[in-house]
């Protein structure tokens, strides 16, 4: 089905002449240009804002997609998905440039989105952006906070790699988070000042910090791992969260830094083979910490090399 718009300007897959196209199910970005072989990276980088622009839900053909500016997701409801083993390669991007952005933080309340089977690769860790940011969110700093508010972003089976932030929200009032891993980066989460949010096995591997949690509650981790992170696995800073059959292994500093808890609930954790050195691999650091604060339940732990 088309429709006639005698101001629109082609665009490869859906705009011919003052043509254009309406679409409902899923749209493909191979049918706006781009290449699955990881080359063409600019001809890539403007199909797959096209058909973002266009559609409400955005489908990668496996291969890996060359990236070479950030996509700008500035709508609300768009899934966005991938075959298995699909990834999107933003690792020629400028220093510090953001890799998929959600608004460009004047407030355009960019909500319910979703990402999925996709592996999501930045240029390291000192140098990278943030793989998926929630710009308004994280730039807001006063006024009508709806618009600014990161809500209903859900990402299953999404690998984030060697970003300064693997995902950043701020001001968040649902984020979902299934089997996704956050590897090499920076923080591989930084999240904040929310209320609503699950992680049910996800991974934490390889970052300097793997997932940090500010001014934040209801809140909870279901199983999953913390590996092998250089600093702090999981750094929790007055939250209210529940954290259930964690495993902790491997890490070379703090496993938990737990600063001015609200309410703690660790359950079931695994602290084993973690070369904590002089470090202590929980802590809790507070200036009122009352007996409720903190409760744990089950912690196994194994020395490294024992």
């Amino acid at each position: 089905t088309f429709i006639y718009d005698y101001t629109a300007e082609d665009i490869q897959g859906t705009v011919f002449g003052y043509l254009i196209r309406q679409y409902d199910e899923a749209v493909n970005v191979k049918w706006f240009g781009a290449y699955s072989d990881g080359t063409h990276g600019d001809e890539t980088t403007t199909a797959i804002q096209n058909a973002i622009n266009i559609g409400k839900t955005i489908f990668f053909p496996y291969g890996t997609y060359k990236c070479t500016n950030t996509i700008l997701i500035s709508e609300a409801h768009k899934i966005i998905y991938g075959e298995p083993y699909t990834t999107i390669d933003f690792t020629t991007l400028a220093d510090y440039v953001n890799g998929f952005q959600l608004g460009n933080g004047s407030g355009l309340y960019v909500r319910d989105i979703t990402f999925e089977n996709l592996t999501i690769n930045g240029k390291g860790s000192a140098i990278a952006g943030t793989g998926i940011i929630h710009k308004d969110s994280v730039n807001y700093s006063s006024g009508d906070q709806i618009k600014y508010l990161t809500e209903r972003i859900v990402l299953k089976n999404v690998q984030l790699t060697n970003w300064y932030y693997g995902f950043r929200s701020g001001l968040f009032a649902k984020l979902d988070f299934y089997g996704s891993q956050f590897n090499g980066c920076k923080y591989g989460q930084r999240v904040a000042n929310g209320a609503g949010a699950s992680w049910t096995d996800c991974t934490w591997s390889g970052n300097e910090n793997g997932l940090y949690i500010q001014s934040s509650a209801h809140l909870n981790i279901n199983a999953g791992e913390a590996n092998g992170n250089s600093n702090i696995a999981i750094w929790l800073e007055t939250c209210s969260i529940g954290i259930y059959g964690l495993g902790l292994e491997q890490n070379t500093k703090q496993g938990i830094r737990i600063s001015n808890p609200v309410s703690v609930v660790l359950e079931n954790i695994d602290l084993s083979a973690n070369a904590y050195g002089t470090n202590k691999f929980i802590e809790c650091t507070s200036t009122s910490l009352a007996n409720q604060n903190i409760k744990i339940g089950s912690l196994y732990y194994t020395p490294q090399g024992t």
